[in-house]
């Protein structure tokens, strides 16, 4: 009976030192991501923020922002031909083009309680969940006998610019001749 004891005893011992010693052991991530959380701290107390008075940046994206939103904006859209190193023309365009992978809606939704939460898949009010790393993109190309904008799926790389290119860049077999 002492030896039973004896040994219960040494088990509990041994799994309450390994509970407790594995507790503070601190994982090498977490160990660099303490000491780096340091150095940033130095680093800004010794150097401090960068002098930004003129906000050019934010400038430039509120101007992009304003030009992407302009529903009047004729753009020219362009694939490259890597065999040539020459653009190939696809036409006049309404706006810069929208990114395949663009959610109308968020592709994500939280259900359940505060403490139990789960992230799950949400639909497109089509009821279709979009793809991800899609690499394509919606262009709204004028047609050139109605005039009118419809979208055109494009899966190359494309190069929307709100002026036309100079001709030497392009391949001179897809320009028409009003080009």
């Amino acid at each position: 009976m002492k030896k039973i004891f004896i040994t219960i005893l040494l088990i509990f011992a041994t799994t309450s030192s390994a509970l407790f010693f594995s507790g503070c052991d601190k994982s090498n991530d977490t160990k660099q991501a303490e000491q780096t959380e340091a150095l940033q701290k130095q680093s800004s107390s010794k150097i401090g923020m960068p002098n930004i008075t003129n906000f050019y940046e934010k400038r430039m994206m509120k101007t992009i922002m304003e030009d992407c939103d302009n529903s009047n904006l004729i753009t020219y859209a362009y694939i490259k031909n890597d065999m040539i190193g020459k653009f190939t023309y696809l036409g006049e365009a309404m706006g810069y083009g929208l990114p395949y992978g663009t959610e109308y809606t968020n592709p994500q939704y939280s259900s359940g309680s505060s403490s139990n939460r789960v992230t799950l898949p949400q639909a497109d009010p089509n009821g279709l969940y979009k793809a991800e790393n899609v690499n394509a993109t919606w262009i709204m190309l004028i047609d050139p006998a109605t005039k009118k904008a419809k979208p055109v799926y494009v899966e190359s790389d494309v190069t929307i610019s709100p002026f036309k290119l100079p001709k030497n860049l392009i391949d001179s077999s897809t320009l028409p001749s009003d080009y």
